[in-house]
């Protein structure tokens, strides 16, 4: 039989003397631990002991137990985000690119002459970026917009998804203001008394409804801004190749939202303004460089009024239909004297500054006209150039000859000099009957055509082979800001411009290579300037277009302080090098003011003068073809304060219209100083004392040495 077990209300008093034994030995051995205690009372009746807990470890494990629960909790959310994340990008880049090709139809309907396909795409475009804004705000918590890792690439596809929608409610507004048939219209007519007449093909349509067509450009305007704004590195991987492109399709063509307010107002100012408006467009060849671009062979009088254009005065013999009617009692600057005895509108255009040089000839045009125009538009070749390699060959009737990109100048030189009727005497009707053919062609280009046409006219307008002068000052507001005006750029420190006058060298300067070598170098309280320019003559002896010398009366412009050193290497003219003027030719008061004092050294045909606020050095050049020759201007200018950190900075000027040249800056520095940087980066040699920049710009530029 099993051993029966205690029962525990039963008092076992043998077990009980037994535990009092061991606990008084344990008490005798290790006295120590009764220490501080009460002694415990024999008691009759049995009390069970509560079990003690450890409260520290418990609240530890209990902690360890929290943070693995809240790690587990955070993994969870983690991957529920993650999920959602992924979900909802998928979602909206789906609608998105679907949105974004609808956008693009909606362009390419508008170039195609489809204004209502062009707004039902557009409509679409913005229905699905507005659906891809709502299920990114669905499926992200706006919490997420906050974390330091998402929360800018977040808001970047929030931004852009807006402005996508925003851009394509603009192409439904545009849309709407363009006539189905607008493209079918003729762009160009004559009419019986033979003056020419058309209209601006889209913009028309878009001026004549001024107010729908400002409320689109404003909303343009403001999303240009914004995505100019928005960093690359921010845009979903999956569109950013695209918007890149967009991006820069935007800048290419307004740049930002002001260049774009800027166009819109002289779109509307020159084409569509509140009542007719008469502009002088002057058709510069820059075979022949003068300061604005070229020797002004042909001209064309224009009246603009609502999106219509009617050319009203075109004469076959060009500018000299003006030069035989004005009064011969206009004395020219000194150098022009080489080439005629008065003053005349061809050789007008003798300021690097434009808006004098338009002023100039806009007197001479009313001289002979009896009223002045409202404007005038440079245009140099390489516009011309540009169009025809996009709408293809152009032959003027009575001509037999296709006129192309490649061959234009010099066909276009052929028909003026030698291919007119002597008869009739008209050698500059082959351009005015190619430009009513160029302005048909140019209104049947297709969208992007159309678009590449836009972005290549505005480029060379940037670097000056298309500039706008207005009597209106909103008008030349707009130019200055979109920095077609060709006025002289302002003075910062130092300043450079070399300016070709070709005056009797024939068409030779597009066969005459150009290299500039500026050197400038610290000496004490001056900066001492060498300007060196040099040319060689690439033409044929005995080509009856180019073959002949090149005649070029050189001008530096420096900064209003600089004084004259010394000019090397020009041409001294001979004794018959002038002609004599007239006895009641005079100096008009515009020449007095725009040049002020006037310097010449007869010995050595030197000249200097105080041109718009800078000092200018001019000298002579002739060299026949196969030579080359250098001239070098030196002048001082006064440098940068001393005592500490200095920087020198010069700002650079393009002569409108010069083709492509070579030019290199080199700035010295004496012992002791040390180049500390350059903008844009140079390269630095000599121990650090000097800074060279090489470039063959076609704009102007600026740049700048910091040093101590």
């Amino acid at each position: 039989m099993a051993p029966s077990r205690p029962n525990p209300n039963v008092l076992d008093l043998r077990r009980l003397a037994v535990e009092r034994q061991a606990e008084e030995r344990s008490r005798r051995r290790w006295p120590g631990r009764a220490a501080g205690r009460p002694p415990q009372p024999l008691s009759l009746v049995h009390q069970p002991r509560l079990v003690r807990r450890d409260w520290g470890t418990f609240s530890r494990e209990l902690m360890k137990f929290g943070l693995v629960l809240a790690l587990v909790a955070a993994l969870s959310g983690a991957v529920i985000v993650m999920t959602r994340l992924t979900s909802t990008r998928t979602t909206v880049e789906r609608t998105a690119s679907g949105a974004l090709e609808e956008l693009q139809n909606g362009l390419a309907s508008l170039g195609q002459s489809q204004p209502a396909a062009a707004a039902d795409h557009f409509a679409i475009a913005a229905a699905k970026f507005r659906q891809a804004q709502t299920d990114l705000a669905r499926g992200l918590p706006a919490a997420v917009e906050r974390t330091p890792w998402l929360g800018h690439r977040l808001s970047a596809s929030r931004r852009l998804l807006n402005d996508a929608a925003r851009l394509a409610v603009v192409g439904q507004q545009v849309s709407a203001i363009l006539p189905t048939d607008v493209l079918r219209q003729p762009a160009v007519t004559v009419q019986a008394d033979g003056i020419i007449q058309g209209s601006v093909g889209v913009l028309a349509s878009l001026l004549t409804r001024r107010t729908e067509f400002l409320g689109a450009v404003k909303e343009a305007v403001a999303v240009v801004d914004d995505l100019e704004s928005i960093p690359a590195r921010d845009v979903p991987a999956s569109v950013r190749g695209r918007w890149q492109v967009w991006q820069r399709l935007l800048s290419g063509l307004v740049g930002d939202g002001a260049n774009l307010d800027h166009l819109t107002t002289l779109l509307l100012g020159l084409l569509a303004p509140d009542q007719p408006r008469d502009y002088l467009i002057v058709f510069q060849n820059n075979d022949e460089l003068r300061p604005t671009g070229g020797f002004p062979g042909t001209y064309l009088l224009v009246k603009f009024e609502q999106g219509m254009f009617k050319i009203l005065d075109a004469p076959g013999t060009g500018p000299f239909a003006l030069s035989d009617e004005v009064a011969k009692v206009n004395l020219p600057p000194q150098p022009i004297l080489s080439v005629a005895k008065f003053w005349t509108f061809h050789d007008a255009n003798w300021f690097l500054d434009v808006p004098t040089s338009a002023r100039t000839m806009l007197g001479f045009y009313a001289q002979d006209r009896g009223f002045s125009p409202d404007g005038m538009i440079f245009l140099t070749p390489g516009i011309m150039e540009d169009l025809l390699g996009l709408t293809g060959p152009v032959r003027p009737a009575r001509y037999q000859v296709d006129i192309t990109a490649e061959n234009f100048v010099a066909a276009t030189e052929q028909q003026v000099e030698f291919g007119y009727d002597k008869a009739l005497n008209n050698p500059k009707q082959f351009l005015i009957d190619l430009v009513p053919l160029m302005l048909e062609k140019l209104s049947r280009l297709n969208g992007p055509d159309a678009l590449r046409a836009t972005a290549l006219t505005m480029k060379r307008a940037n670097q000056g082979d298309l500039l706008f002068y207005s009597s209106q000052d909103d008008l030349q507001s707009a130019i200055r800001g979109l920095g077609w005006d060709g006025a002289l750029l302002p003075v910062n420190g130092d300043y450079l411009a070399v300016v070709d006058t070709n005056l009797g060298g024939g068409k030779t300067d597009r066969v005459t290579d150009e290299r500039v070598r500026t050197t400038v170098t610290l000496d004490g309280s001056l900066l001492r300037h060498e300007v060196a320019v040099t040319r060689t003559h690439r033409g044929q002896a005995g080509d009856k277009l180019n073959g002949f010398a090149n005649r070029d009366f050189i001008r530096v412009y420096a900064p209003p302080a600089a004084q004259l050193v010394g000019i090397n290497g020009a041409t001294i003219p001979d004794a018959g090098f002038f002609l004599e003027p007239e006895a009641s030719a005079k100096l008009t008061s515009d020449l007095l003011k725009n040049e002020g004092q006037t310097l010449v050294d007869q010995a050595n045909g030197y000249r200097i003068t105080n041109e718009s606020g800078r000092k200018t050095f001019g000298a002579w050049s002739r060299i026949e073809p196969g030579q080359t020759q250098t001239v070098v201007f030196t002048y001082t200018t006064p440098a940068p304060p001393g005592g500490g950190p200095a920087t020198w900075n010069l700002t650079w000027q393009h002569q409108p219209g010069v083709p492509r040249r070579s030019w290199q800056v080199v700035f010295n520095l004496p012992k002791g100083k040390n180049v500390r940087g350059t903008a844009p980066g140079a390269i630095i040699s000599n121990g650090k004392r000097t800074a060279t920049f090489t470039s063959d710009s076609t704009i102007s530029r600026s740049f700048s040495v910091s040093y101590r």
